[in-house]
């Protein structure tokens, strides 16, 4: 729920995704007896639960005891809430959450015998159909976001973490090898050698984990595992394929993107309840199929209309007079939500009604020669376009609506300001 159905959610009506981290929050003592029963501190988040908390898997599937990047895609929602809604509130309501998910993670760290970096052993990726294995790319990078997202809430609530955190966070194993391809990837876990996998999950490090990594890298992961995951000749899967879509838009690679995003349609059972399908052939897999079609409305909202948060430098050129004209440069930062908005495939108009952004409500429509910002309720927002050198106020008290050419603009509660550091 956290990665696929959340973050739509808390774009569209934060109020209700406040209720469901809210859910998360009032069964914490059902993860802490989960982490506890296998002698492990802090909360062990259940892979599925329901009205009490405890898992509801049935044995012996393994995903309830060894699929453990749940308890870093649970503070993941908690963060993208934050940065949507800017409730710090949620900060103070959840450390008890942050906090016991951290000490999960320090108690089932080990040591990776060849470089000293700490990883995680035993468990299951996202691509489930790897059983257990060692050094997960993915649940260790989610480990190490987890752990620096909790180290800056505590910063922000004046608490002091254990040193473990940031030793964990910033020295996780993450390895790049060769022999898998012409150029250097993420290898999936210890031992992947190339076969089918049920869904995206290397993938997952560039949307919606963006963990740092050189373009060429990012790259080669997208076009090595795109091909193994829910494309032609493999197993037909789709289970958060749209990640493979997002990560190419957001490198402005329309073709790629676009061919990812077609898959998606072989996956919608249009001939009976318009339900999605696990599966794109056979008896389908499972239907209604929430987690793709949870990734699918994402291709739309953070791939095409290209919503992603970001601290944002511009730079702003200041002019100073003294006995002759200079000009001086300056970084000027803020946190801002980020649009870059490009039109799918066979579409002509897309318009986005009552997606909110802080205190405000706003309505975002664009077409192949002009894009309009409009504020439907809340305060007040700045729009800025043109790299930073274009600011304008939106108000209830003035101007509710711009109209901007295509291209990226981002939206600011606040006047930038002068960067320090």
């Amino acid at each position: 729920m956290e990665t696929w159905i959340f973050p739509n959610i808390a774009l569209l009506w934060p109020t209700m995704a406040r209720s469901l981290l809210q859910y998360r929050m009032m069964r914490l003592p059902a993860a802490q007896a989960r982490a506890a029963e296998r002698e492990l501190k802090g909360a062990m988040w259940p892979w599925e639960s329901a009205q009490t908390g405890v898992d509801c898997v049935q044995f012996p599937n393994p995903e309830g005891r060894i699929e453990i990047h749940i308890s870093g895609d649970i503070p993941m929602a908690f963060r993208l809430y934050h940065q949507l809604t800017g409730d710090d509130g949620i900060l103070s309501q959840s450390w008890d959450l942050l906090e016991q998910t951290c000490e999960f993670w320090v108690s089932r760290a080990a040591r990776e015998p060849t470089t000293g970096n700490f990883t995680y052993l035993n468990v299951q990726p996202p691509d489930e159909m790897a059983g257990m294995v060692n050094n997960s790319v993915y649940t260790n990078a989610v480990a190490s976001a987890t752990l620096k997202f909790c180290l800056e809430a505590a910063q922000k609530l004046g608490k002091a973490p254990p040193p473990e955190w940031a030793q964990i966070a910033y020295n996780i194993y993450i390895p790049v090898v060769h022999n898998l391809y012409s150029g250097p990837v993420h290898p999936e876990y210890t031992g992947y050698h190339g076969q089918d996998i049920n869904q995206a999950d290397v993938a997952l490090l560039q949307y919606p984990l963006e963990w740092p990594m050189d373009l060429q890298l990012a790259q080669n992961d997208l076009t090595y595992y795109q091909v193994r995951s829910s494309g032609p000749g493999t197993s037909g899967f789709y289970t958060g394929d749209s990640a493979y879509s997002i990560a190419w838009l957001r490198m402005n690679n329309r073709s790629a993107a676009d061919a990812q995003f077609q898959l998606a349609f072989k996956h919608m059972d249009m001939d009976h309840f318009n339900v999605w399908m696990e599966k794109s052939f056979g008896d389908g897999g499972h239907l209604n199929f929430l987690t793709g079609a949870g990734g699918y409305i994402q291709n739309w909202l953070y791939g095409y209309i290209g919503a992603r948060f970001q601290v944002v430098l511009w730079k702003a050129k200041k002019k100073l007079f003294s006995f002759f004209l200079l000009l001086s440069f300056s970084l000027l930062q803020n946190n801002a939500l980020a649009f870059n908005p490009v039109l799918p495939p066979e579409m002509e108009q897309v318009t986005v009604r009552a997606f909110h952004y802080l205190d405000c409500t706003l309505t975002l429509a664009f077409n192949a020669t002009l894009l309009d910002v409009h504020l439907d309720a809340g305060s007040s927002m700045y729009v800025v376009s043109g790299g930073g050198k274009h600011w304008t106020l939106l108000s209830h008290m003035g101007q509710q609506t711009v109209s901007l050419p295509p291209g990226q603009f981002y939206l600011t509660k606040t006047k930038a300001r002068v960067a320090r550091g």
